[in-house]
């Protein structure tokens, strides 16, 4: 949903669309891959790249109507019909 939506519209740049699908595709291998190893360099990296991803989609929320707070787990955001949405943890 998260391409069909965001990427193919252009509301999001491709990279991000890139990143989480590695993303997800090293979760699950971290997962289920009893053989699987990150160093620390790959791992500052994936996070690096996630501080990155989750700036922009606050970003686009941001700019399209939905309002900022802050609480104390977290940065929140409000979406366009008032529900709660959780962007950043502290």
């Amino acid at each position: 949903m998260f391409g069909l939506h965001l990427i193919k519209t252009g509301e999001i740049e491709k990279d991000y669309a890139v990143h989480l699908a590695h993303s997800f595709d090293d979760r699950l291998a971290a997962d289920y891959d009893p053989e699987i190893d990150f160093s620390g360099k790959e791992a500052r990296k994936a996070c690096r790249q996630t501080r990155q991803f989750l700036a922009r989609i606050r970003r686009f929320l941001l700019g399209n109507g939905s309002q900022s707070a802050s609480c104390a787990n977290g940065h929140l955001a409000r979406g366009k019909h008032g529900e709660i949405l959780e962007i950043m943890p502290c």
